[in-house]
């Protein structure tokens, strides 16, 4: 969660000048804690938005923004969440104009979090079509949820050796460990249950990501080696 105050961008498409995306909010501008969506016009205050308050729950969620001629609309699971009116013309548009994931143009926002199945259209899709959407996704999203709140990883901090659990099978999922500059310092395939040895590796704060055909990417908490 980013500091209280701030907001990280999990989606944005635009720049300096127009840009809009989907955000998690940390009660940025007074607002609420949870995702959102918002459309930005530079020197206006042709600014939508649209926060679904609380959602912030640690699972998997089915977050879409649409924009036509003259409104924003989120959606949360296949259902509208909100809308907001937008004043103008979406569009993107200005320095470092792009398609940015984790983070808003200019490189500012990071959202440290995982992020799955991005798409964008060039269109609005209607109500009927974003339900149809994540219907067509539900399923692996509740798997997802049950898969991130099974996996355990103790002891920690560790000393000599931590192990990895979930009560799905994850043998042949490929574990990393990721230190504080981004590279990796050790990889291995998990089965079920696995004690991993951490001899050789110096002490630190790591990351570790998890990899396996049922999902592309799972991120897991922090590991502290001692």
């Amino acid at each position: 969660m980013p500091a209280e105050g701030k907001n990280a961008v999990v989606v944005g498409i635009g720049g300096n000048i127009k840009d809009q995306g989907i955000v998690f909010n940390n009660k940025y501008g007074d607002q609420v804690v949870g995702f959102g969506a918002w459309s930005y016009r530079l020197n206006t205050q042709d600014v939508a938005s649209k926060l679904a308050n609380g959602l912030n729950d640690n699972n998997w969620h089915h977050l879409v923004s649409t924009l036509n001629q003259d409104s924003l609309i989120f959606y949360v699971d296949g259902v509208k969440y909100g809308s907001d009116f937008m004043g103008d013309k979406p569009g993107f548009s200005g320095t470092n104009n792009g398609f940015y994931l984790g983070c808003r143009h200019l490189n500012s926002s990071f959202f440290n979090g995982a992020i799955d199945d991005v798409r964008v259209w060039k269109r609005a899709l209607g109500g009927s079509e974003v339900t149809q959407l994540f219907n067509s996704t539900a399923t692996q999203i509740s798997q997802l949820n049950n898969l991130v709140n099974s996996i355990s990883i103790f002891p920690n901090p560790c000393i000599d050796n931590f192990r990895i659990s979930s009560d799905f099978n994850l043998e042949g999922a490929q574990i990393y460990l990721i230190n504080s500059i981004g590279a990796i310092v050790y990889s291995t395939k998990l089965d079920r249950r696995m004690n991993i040895s951490t001899n050789g590796i110096s002490k630190g704060i790591y990351s570790i990501i998890i990899k396996h055909e049922f999902f592309s990417e799972y991120r897991c908490s922090k590991l502290l080696i001692n």
